[in-house]
């Protein structure tokens, strides 16, 4: 069976999507502890062959299409429960683990109609209002991607990503006498008085 069967009757967009959603999940179905979306990139780069479009960057963003397409398609499948973000890393849901069994076509298929139902349910709830949080359009075609909301909240995912990302990697290069330096200087901007940091001693700051 070809798991993207069906792929070549979509738009350009809807097909880049594909690709990178499912593929995305089936990583995420190989590391249930999580990735962040920074290294989940990496690793959809090297099992899809992206075409010169899909590769080709933003000039309004300096963002890659296909990571822009990438970052908006996957709201559908937060919403629909498949996927979870948690403070840049993602996971796959239960619910997600059963349907990429489906096949790429029928994920994203089921994706949208799952969205379309929270998005109805929360326009009942707030009242039709719109932010730019909120996945402001249905980008069947190129020129849809250039609405600014959309770029707006696919270029959002990205940049927390990649921030998260850093955070990780700047505390990860720190000994530990530093660490609790970071720390202390956290608390303190958060209000709290922390008069005394423990000294250098025999455990080397563990």
């Amino acid at each position: 069976m070809n798991e993207f069967e069906g792929i070549e009757n979509m738009s350009r967009s809807g097909a880049c999507a594909t690709k990178s959603c499912y593929t995305a999940m089936q990583i995420l179905k190989d590391n249930s502890e999580g990735l962040s979306s920074k290294k989940l990139i990496e690793f959809i780069s090297t099992r899809v062959e992206f075409d010169d479009w899909e590769k080709e960057t933003y000039e309004s963003t300096g963002q890659t299409r296909w990571k822009t397409i990438f970052y908006f398609y996957s709201i559908d499948l937060e919403k629909a429960g498949f996927i979870i973000k948690q403070k840049g890393t993602w996971f796959n849901t239960p619910e997600g683990e059963e349907v990429i069994k489906k096949g790429a076509v029928k994920l994203m298929e089921l994706a949208r109609e799952k969205y379309k139902e929270w998005d109805q349910n929360r326009e009942c709830n707030q009242g039709n209002t719109n932010t730019v949080t909120d996945k402001p359009c249905d980008p069947e075609n190129e020129e849809e991607l250039f609405d600014p909301g959309v770029l707006q909240k696919a270029n959002l995912e990205q940049f927390e990503g990649n921030a998260l990302e850093g955070i990780k990697e700047y505390i990860s290069t720190k000994n530990p006498y530093e660490f609790q330096d970071i720390v202390a200087t956290m608390l303190r901007a958060m209000g709290y008085y922390t008069p005394y940091i423990s000294p250098k001693g025999k455990d080397g700051g563990l």
